[in-house]
């Protein structure tokens, strides 16, 4: 009666037949070199296959990527010939984009264009209610010469004023150290409300010229460093024109500046700014001039916001009321005209 084979033994059957194949390896190679160096040839016929096996346990396969197939979009069907045509879907955008409406940030994040303009947005505008049309008797041609302090320098200052017909020129220069500081000239109509500016003008050392443009028949007033644009009021004036006009309205109705009272004028700079003045009339005063003491009357403009600009001006009856001084102030400048003469033109 065979009895199986014990485990030990099946253990060793598969070593034990490695190494008899190994050994009859051996042989045969042993053979075959033997034969090729006596120059006997090896007997012919096929040599016998051997087969060797080494068990060893399997090493782990390594985990290998899984891939997924994305499967095609489904095929798109053309739409019927009288199908509203669907708007594609809006993609989401890969990176979030902030916009900033601060016009002082959007301005400085542009790139330098001398051909690119920022058209500021008009707030406030004067509207016509806000300032009355007075009657105004203009004074006669006269040429005014002051003494001119400029900010820390004194120099000498001159106003021109010639109306011819139905036009008028002002035209106040100021010179300091022999050398040109500030000229301010204003060309225009006389109307019924007295000064009516066509063009204005401002020259600074070392600035160029501006000017500001009353459009009267496209009722606007434009400037031309500025993209502003202001409407135009009946009795609209600039920033040299209002001494005159203040003079043609003290003169024609001389109540107007009893202690107490106020004049409303709408002045337009040069530089885009256009605001309402509100001279508040402080009373009599006397001033100084190489002639002796001049009898006046101060009005005073108070500033209405930050950087803007007050005004005192004193008028003298017995220039017909043209300004015997006139100071204006700012927080980075100032000017003052003190009386030094007046004749006529010659």
């Amino acid at each position: 009666m065979a009895y199986p084979p014990s485990a030990p033994a099946r253990r060793l059957a598969p070593t034990l037949l490695t190494l008899a194949a190994g050994v009859a390896l051996l042989h045969w190679l042993a053979w075959d070199r033997l034969a090729a160096h006596w120059g006997v040839e090896a007997t012919p016929g096929p040599r016998p296959a051997v087969q060797v096996r080494t068990l060893t346990p399997p090493a782990p396969a390594e985990a290998l990527p899984v891939v997924v197939a994305k499967p095609a979009p489904p095929a798109r069907r053309a739409p019927p010939p009288d199908a509203t045509p669907t708007p594609p879907p809006q993609q989401e955008p890969e990176d979030v984009v902030v916009i900033n409406t601060d016009p002082v940030l959007v301005a400085a994040a542009l790139p330098a264009d001398t051909a690119l303009h920022m058209v500021p947005v008009a707030r406030g505008e004067v509207g016509q209610d806000e300032v009355p049309v007075y009657r105004t008797q203009l004074p006669p041609p006269m040429t005014l010469g002051y003494e001119l302090t400029y900010g820390r320098w004194t120099g000498r200052g001159e106003l021109v004023w010639r109306p011819s017909g139905n036009t008028y020129e002002a035209r106040l220069e100021g010179r300091v150290l022999g050398m040109s500081a500030i000229t301010l000239v204003s060309k225009g109509n006389l109307d019924a409300a007295g000064l009516a500016p066509v063009r204005y003008t401002d020259q600074r050392r070392g600035r160029g010229e501006q000017a500001a443009n009353f459009q009267r028949k496209a009722g606007k007033i434009t400037f031309s460093g500025n993209p502003a644009e202001f409407p135009l009021l009946e009795g609209s004036q600039d920033r040299l024109s209002w001494m005159v006009q203040l003079a043609a309205i003290a003169q024609a109705e001389p109540k107007r500046v009893a202690p107490g009272s106020r004049i409303v004028l709408h002045v337009v700079g040069a530089r885009g700014d256009s605001d309402v003045w509100t001279f508040q009339v402080e009373g009599s005063q006397e001033v100084s001039t190489p002639d002796g003491a001049v009898k006046t009357v101060k009005l005073l403009r108070e500033p209405r916001k930050p950087h803007d600009t007050r005004v005192e001006v004193w008028l003298a009856p017995s220039l017909h009321y043209l300004p015997v001084r006139a100071k204006q102030t700012t927080e980075n400048s100032s000017w003052d005209l003190r009386l030094q003469s007046s004749q006529p033109p010659t």
